[in-house]
């Protein structure tokens, strides 16, 4: 399942996508500028219910400038604690363009996972008598 979702303010552009993949779920994010002004302190951030899911690696990123016609693209790595039914993913973009501050906030939709693991998974092995 990929859910795909486009946005945009001013000249920011932002488009994001989820997908399931491996036992994990991806949110690949793209901010693009089409101004003509520099993008300064851009903030990306991955929206999820933190009960039911924790971060690979982080669910922040942080840019201090985005010139004109570039793009900043970023992957974040969600790992399902428990199985989920209906969660609602999305992405927070926050930047300041000419004194001016940006908001987007991208709705990815929602996803459910079924998590099968193994008994005894991450625990001391059964001993053998």
């Amino acid at each position: 399942m990929v859910l795909t979702a486009k946005m945009s303010e001013l000249a920011m552009k932002v488009s994001g996508s989820a997908m399931h993949e491996r036992g994990l779920i991806r949110l690949d994010v793209k901010v693009s500028n089409d101004g003509e002004v520099p993008l300064e302190a851009l903030r990306l951030k991955a929206r999820y219910n933190k009960s039911d899911l924790a971060s690979k690696d982080s669910d922040k990123a942080k840019l201090h400038h985005l010139l004109p016609g570039d793009y900043f693209s970023q992957t974040f790595l969600l790992r399902p604690r428990v199985s989920i039914d209906e969660t609602i993913l999305g992405i927070k973009v926050r930047a300041e363009k000419a004194g001016v501050r940006l908001a987007v906030d991208l709705d990815l939709g929602s996803m459910s996972i079924n998590v099968k693991g193994l008994p005894y998974e991450g625990g001391d092995p059964i001993p053998r008598m």
